[in-house]
């Protein structure tokens, strides 16, 4: 843990950083808040009943990820699957993120606590035992290639007041001009101070989304932390640059870029589910026995995983109707049908194909 703390007392206000962007950096920046106006522009043209429904799994997705980034990890499928199959959502990790999914669209950015969002993490613990704000125990970022430390956050309880104070005036007063640079600086402190007694990494990346949906005017968050995934390591050892090298530029390159990217494979998922929307609705029309509902297309694109139950309550119909639906749907290709514990599940292996890679 040799030379990972910056000295005491010395890591910067944020509302006192002095940081002049690069021409490149704001060649960046202004090209990505176009991709951003794009992106609305795009989202604005499609249905609106079909996005409230797509915004839920980016969620779920956002949430799987960036609890990888913690090293949390958990499958997609095992956890789209948990959302519906009781016997699936057992373990801790499961409990957690869908804990976080119910919590997170209550979400209002006032202050510091509300982008803490994480440590609603009561598994298997009472509340009275929890503590929110780190007070004593040490916070460190480790490289995820060696598992070396590269970063200590400060410990010393006047030092973090005095910082947290910083953040909360950040929080409401934005320190930078360019949305997407005050994104950046914001991630950067978040993690730095590293305020909470857990998930202080996950928060920066929620604030990060919740500026990003500000932009866009709508709650859907973009596959930010999937594309900080495949940057890992930048992501910790640019940290670690920036906070003693003062090399902010290349750590808001790092993020701008990532945003980019995640809005582009966004853009690309969207295409491919609204071209599977009307491959399945052709195959509904034309390749079951009988005509099938004009429900069941909603109800196949609206839920990865279903159960018999799930049929019943949305069609409001008899167990065998939904049973016999579902059948129809498995003989045409559509669903493929599973055992999750004691219970069956159906589920839509083409639109997980589109979710997951």
């Amino acid at each position: 843990m040799l030379n990972s703390q910056i000295p005491y007392n010395q890591l910067p206000l944020l509302t006192e950083i002095q940081f002049k962007p690069s021409d490149r950096l704001l060649a960046v920046s202004r090209q990505c808040q176009m991709s951003i106006s794009y992106l609305k522009g795009y989202l604005d043209a499609l249905p609106q009943n079909d996005l409230f429904y797509i915004s839920k799994w980016f969620q779920l997705l956002e949430l799987k990820y960036s609890f990888d980034l913690e090293n949390n990890s958990i499958s997609i499928q095992r956890l789209f699957e948990s959302s519906v199959s009781k016997q699936k959502n057992n373990d801790k990790t499961t409990q957690l993120i869908l804990e976080q999914f119910v919590a997170e669209s209550k979400i209002i950015g006032k202050d510091l606590s509300d982008f803490n969002r994480f440590y609603i993490a009561k598994v298997g613990k009472k509340k009275s035992e929890l503590s929110f704000y780190r007070e004593k125990t040490k916070a460190v970022i480790k490289s995820y290639f060696t598992n070396l430390v590269l970063y200590t956050a400060p410990d010393q309880a006047n030092v973090l007041s005095r910082l947290k104070k910083d953040l909360n005036k950040a929080l409401l007063n934005k320190p930078f001009e360019d949305d997407l640079i005050n994104l950046c600086l914001m991630h950067l402190q978040l993690r730095a101070v590293a305020s909470f007694t857990q998930f202080n990494d996950a928060s920066a990346r929620f604030h990060s989304q919740f500026i990003i949906q500000t932009l866009l005017e709508r709650f859907i968050p973009i596959p930010f932390s999937q594309q900080l995934m495949l940057e890992k390591e930048d992501y910790n050892v640019m940290l670690k640059n920036a906070l003693f090298n003062e090399n902010y530029d290349s750590w808001c390159l790092l993020l701008i870029n990532a945003i980019q990217e995640s809005i582009e494979k966004m853009v690309m998922k969207l295409k491919q589910i609204f071209q599977l929307k009307e491959k399945q609705s052709l195959i509904i029309m034309k390749y079951t026995n009988y005509k099938l509902p004009d429900e069941l297309l909603l109800v196949l694109m609206k839920h990865p995983f279903v159960k018999t139950s799930d049929i019943m309550l949305l069609l409001n119909c008899h167990r065998q109707t939904a049973y016999t639906y579902l059948k129809q749907m498995v003989n045409a290709g559509l669903l493929i049908s599973k055992k999750s514990g004691r219970e069956q599940v159906y589920y839509n292996k083409e639109l997980m194909d589109v979710l997951i890679y």
